[in-house]
């Protein structure tokens, strides 16, 4: 099994076995960010690496640095 696959499992554990802990709501909001930050991590970014000025206005270059899961969050906002 891959390492995000994994932690995709683990996460779920997690979520199901606080349930019983705490009020679903929050739980899942929890769970949530989980999944947000790690997904953040597995971000492909090189460091030796430094983003244009164009790039840097540029929407759409700024939105494939952000994952999905995060995008998901964000479009309701804007």
């Amino acid at each position: 099994m891959c390492s995000a696959s994994k932690m995709t499992d683990n996460i779920l554990r997690e979520h199901h076995a606080n349930l019983e802990h705490r009020d679903e709501k929050t739980q899942i909001i929890k769970t949530a960010l989980k999944f947000v930050c790690n997904d953040i991590a597995m971000v492909d970014l090189d460091p030796k690496s430094y983003p244009t000025a164009h790039s840097m206005t540029d929407i759409q270059s700024q939105l494939a640095l952000v994952p999905e899961s995060l995008q998901m969050f964000l479009r309701p906002i804007d």
